[in-house]
Parts: structure tokens; sequence; C-alpha cells
């Protein structure tokens, strides 16, 4: 990944035909605030994706969007077929709606591997970009972390 001439790629396998959901099987929410998740799916498109939801959240069949909210803590089903010409795939997972977050890690691209202090926009955007064109999207990454050199020149000690 990276802009090119960046000594920095990912190399991501070719994608079955076959819609493989590569979203985790656990989420969570705070009671009474706004949830969304997009189903991560990889394979051939397009998708359509259908599903039952529970009160308060609804599902995008297009972009395979979960959203809403659920004011009431405890544990929700969530099950949702996703197609493509050919294939159909089940993913069933739990919404934990109570007081703890992030019940499975995060995953993101940190900037200050590749490019130390030397962040701006055209790196930002183009890194977001190929997270989105390689697959990364739907392979769960969500974020695009940005750690532009905030702590200044550290001293050498020797």
């Amino acid at each position: 990944m990276g802009l090119p001439g960046n000594r920095h790629a990912a190399t991501i396998p070719a994608m079955a035909a076959q819609p493989i959901v590569r979203s985790p099987t656990v989420l969570a929410s705070r009671p009474g605030t706004p949830f969304s998740h997009r189903v991560r799916v990889e394979g051939s498109g397009p998708f359509r994706f259908s599903g039952a939801m529970p009160p308060g959240l609804s599902l995008d069949p297009d972009e395979g969007i979960i959203q809403g909210g659920i004011a009431n803590p405890g544990d929700y089903p969530l099950s949702v077929l996703v197609e493509n010409e050919g294939s159909t795939t089940r993913w069933d997972a739990r919404l934990v709606v109570g007081d703890r977050l992030a019940l499975t890690p995060p995953m993101g691209w940190m900037s200050w591997n590749a490019f130390g202090p030397d962040l701006d926009e055209r790196v930002v955007l183009a890194n977001a970009e190929a997270m989105v064109r390689l697959g990364l999207r739907e392979a769960g990454y969500e974020y695009v972390c940005l750690d532009d050199h905030w702590h200044g020149e550290t001293p050498r000690v020797a």
C-alpha cells in the first residue's frame, strides 16, 4: 500500500467468486447511541444484503450497512444473507449493547511506519483509497490512523 515509489507495499490474495464475510461476529454499542457497521464482504460483487434486524436497526440492501440504535442493554442477534450472482453466504453475529466497547480489536493503517513526519493530505487520501482498492476495507480494516510527529524531536541518549 502507499504511494508509487514507496518501499512499503501490501499484497492481497485474489478474491474468491463466492461472498466471504470478514466482519467480526461480536459487535458492541452503548445504549441509546447511534450504531453503524458495514458488513465487510470480499468476493465477486455486486452484493445484495438482506436479513432481520432487532428493533431500532436497519440494513441497507445495497451497501450492507447496519445502522440505528438500541436503547436497552442486552445481546441482540444479527443475521445477514449476502448474495451475488450465483452464491449466498450467511453471516451471524451478535450486538452487545452495554458499557463495554471494542470487544474485537480495531484494525487500521498507521502512517508512522511508512511516512514518519512526512504526512500531508495527499498521503492520507492515497492510502485511504488504497485500503479500499486493495480490499482491506472488506478484510476488516476500518481506520486510517494519523501520526504527524506530534511529539517533535526526541533527544537521543548516548
